[in-house]
């Protein structure tokens, strides 16, 4: 017979099985059942409706629909029947169940398997049940945020916004207001303080240990700038990089602060309000020779001159929050559409520099120490390694002088006592204290970093229990990579083993912060990744761009057992995700690498630990209550607290977990999904989508039951 003809047999033969086993799939009718019935339902609701209303016109079109449906229910569920009667059919029904509960058997494994090998196994299994009770508490509030929704007929303006996001999958156009949960975290800032329970919650949860976090970062700089209004001896001064006159200079100043003791009674006193001034390009601030700071304007001149001049161009708010707007990035500038990462690198470290000045003076210095060991418990943050820029070695005081009435300079060793001195005035609400890691910049000629190397270990050998780290620093598409300086780390590592088993200074580098991860070069093998790995790191900051690597290097880099240091806000308003759902963290988790949560730089960045841990939580779908406690206990385990600290710290964390997992469950478990709004206010898809949470059985299988013991299906 010709292939030709066989063909078509084989394709009769084909189409005439496909018919039968239409014929007798079950499934087809079930779901025709089932379609008929919910429009059926649908239709009853919206005949009531219309009948309040008295719509003869609408209520008769419906009622044909009715009538027709309901005939054809009536033949499909006879149908259905007959097809269950029917003794030839019976083996082929038979097959076919057997071959969706295969398929049903199978997918289930995946999810068994894929849920038991996740990250967050061990947290889950070990949770006790009011910790499970408050995971799945957890799970619905953070759902309920995300899918209630303002009724866009109650919403005129702004002001009548009352539900934090509901930006639900539907054909309709969003609103003007409607925002995305896990979205730009500047642009939900607001709704996030002022309308979500997940974020209060966020708040009031242990936190173990903060890891990477910038000295000069940690507090906002209102209460700064209040207190250089404060000195009274007109020792802070102000430079701009160009002269303010007109609105652009102002909106677009780049500023610096310092404090110079000596030189309050200058007979020239600067104006950076003049065009004549010169610019801090050209002065030399730390030059005791008068002539050198005709660049600098007396903080008092300036408050003076800004309260005439700013409005003359058209600005309203006062000096503080001018200076402020220097300091902080804000939501226009991120996420301006021509911003670019270099442009933002760029903004970023203007406000670090300005931030630099406010600080680096005695008294500011010994307040800002305390001010921040008390924003970190008002966090809940038990523990904290600070990174210090140490490039400069002296801070002026402004209140010591001696014999030659010059004021005093404090160098590292000064800056460490008061270090020490303020983290034991608190050390009962801060009990395991504060240690520092050495940061040096990763730009420095290398003759200048043999300087830094010998400085980080002499500080060591003098405070021992202080000095726990050393990272080189800066953005990495600039210059350096850290294998430039491979001669001076591998001294370091050689000097401490020389020193003995007890004399150790880790290596912390900033690795992966990049999306070029090419170390400042043109050549990808340049990756600082490489060389966090080759030199044996204890912990990266950021890591972001390991996903990039092969599968065989992120192993090694496992099996190094290199924990990096998440800071996921940080990394979105520096352009190198657009939120916190295109955030890596997931696949790092994922991955079986262990990874703490950051803040980074909170005064830049206008975050903290709490809004980290809710953004991971709103970021990805899988987070639940079990995987913030494991991010909290690795950043106790990978610490460089000592094993004794270690396991006592773990102790109270535990004592705190379980209180807070009592708190949500207590507060929350009847009123999850009691809103702040009016019920007005609640769109009714909204309202539809709050029902599903109500039902246990909707709640993912890794926050049920069965899933807290080994499952895996062989």
């Amino acid at each position: 017979m010709p292939a030709s003809l066989m063909s078509q047999e084989k394709k009769t033969a084909a189409l005439a099985t496909l018919q039968g086993l239409r014929a007798i799939e079950p499934g087809r009718l079930r779901d025709r059942i089932q379609e008929i019935s919910e429009r059926l339902s649908k239709i009853e609701e919206t005949l009531t409706d219309l009948a309040k209303k008295n719509d003869r016109k609408a209520e008769k079109e419906l009622q044909v629909e009715q009538v027709k449906l309901a005939k054809e229910l009536y033949e499909k569920e006879r149908e259905q029947q007959e097809i269950g009667r029917n003794e030839d059919s019976y083996l082929g029904v038979n097959a076919l169940n057997k071959a969706y509960e295969d398929a049903k058997w199978q997918r289930q494994r995946l999810v068994v398997e894929d849920v038991d090998h996740s990250w967050d196994y061990d947290a889950r299994c070990s949770a006790t049940e009011t910790e499970r009770k408050a995971a799945r508490i957890i799970y619905k509030i953070r759902e309920f945020e995300r899918v209630v929704e303002n009724d866009p007929a109650q919403v005129g303006s702004a002001a009548d916004v009352t539900a934090p996001f509901g930006n639900n999958p539907t054909e309709e156009l969003p609103s003007a207001y409607t925002r995305d949960m896990g979205g730009q975290f500047l642009t939900n800032k607001t709704r996030i303080d002022q309308m979500s329970k997940l974020y209060d919650i966020a708040k009031e949860m242990p936190k173990g240990a903060l890891l990477h976090l910038h000295l000069n970062a940690e507090i906002l700089p209102a209460e700064l700038i209040r207190r250089a209004d404060q000195l009274a001896d007109n020792s802070m001064f102000i430079a701009s990089k160009t002269p303010l006159l007109i609105r652009k200079d102002f909106d677009n100043a780049e500023i610096q602060v310092a404090v110079h003791p000596d030189n309050r009674d200058l007979s020239y006193r600067g104006d950076i309000f003049s065009d004549r001034h010169p610019g801090f390009a050209a002065t030399k601030p730390e030059n005791p020779d008068k002539s050198d700071y005709k660049g600098w304007m007396m903080w008092s001149d300036f408050r003076e001159a800004y309260q005439k001049l700013a409005p003359e161009v058209g600005i309203t708010i006062s000096h503080v929050d001018w200076v402020k707007e220097r300091m902080v990035l804000s939501e226009a500038e991120v996420y301006d559409r021509t911003q670019t990462v270099n442009g933002i690198w760029a903004r970023f470290n203007q406000g670090t520099r300005a931030f630099k000045g406010f600080l680096n003076y005695e008294t500011a210095f010994k307040w800002y120490i305390g001010a921040a060991i008390d924003e970190m418990v008002k966090d809940r943050i038990m523990y904290a390694e600070l990174r210090p820029m140490w490039l400069d070695k002296v801070i002026p005081s402004d209140k010591q002088h001696g014999h030659d009435g010059k004021s005093l300079k404090l160098d590292h060793k000064d800056q460490i006592k008061i270090i020490i001195e303020e983290a034991r005035k608190k050390i009962d609400e801060f009990p395991y204290g504060i240690k520092i890691i050495y940061c040096t910049p990763r730009s420095i000629p290398k003759s200048m970093m043999w300087k830094e190397v010998d400085n980080c270990l002499q500080l060591k050998a003098e405070y021992p229990d202080l000095i726990c780290g050393f990272d080189l620093v800066g953005a990495e598409d600039r210059v350096f990579h850290v294998g430039r300086y491979i001669e001076h780390l591998a001294y370091m590592q050689e000097a401490c083993r020389k020193m003995g088993p007890d004399f150790s200074i880790p290596f912390m580098f900033h690795a992966g912060e990049t999306l070029m991860d090419r170390g400042g070069s043109f050549d990808p093998s340049n990756s600082n990744l490489y060389d966090a790995v080759s030199f044996r790191s204890k912990r990266i900051g950021h890591g972001f761009a390991l996903p990039r690597h092969t599968p065989r290097f992120i192993e090694r880099f496992k099996q190094a057992d290199i924990c990096i240091e998440l800071c996921p806000i940080s990394n979105e308003l520096l352009h190198l995700c657009r939120n916190a759902k295109e955030h890596p963290f997931p696949q790092l988790l994922q991955a079986g690498i262990p990874c703490t949560l950051n803040s980074d730089n909170p005064s830049l960045f206008s975050n903290s630990l709490s809004y980290e841990f809710y953004q991971v939580m709103v970021g990805w779908t899988r987070m639940n209550l079990h995987g913030w406690k494991q991010l909290a206990l690795w950043s106790l385990k990978y610490s460089c607290l000592n094993e004794s600290q270690k396991q006592d710290a773990v102790r109270k964390f535990d004592v705190k977990w379980q209180g807070f997992c009592d708190m949500i469950v207590k507060k929350y478990e009847n009123n999850w999904d009691q809103t702040k709004l009016p019920s007005k206010y609640i769109s009714h898809n909204s309202t539809k989508l709050i029902e599903q949470l109500r039902i246990d059985e909707n709640i993912p299988y890794e926050l049920q039951p069965a899933s807290y013991v080994s499952k895996s299906i062989g």
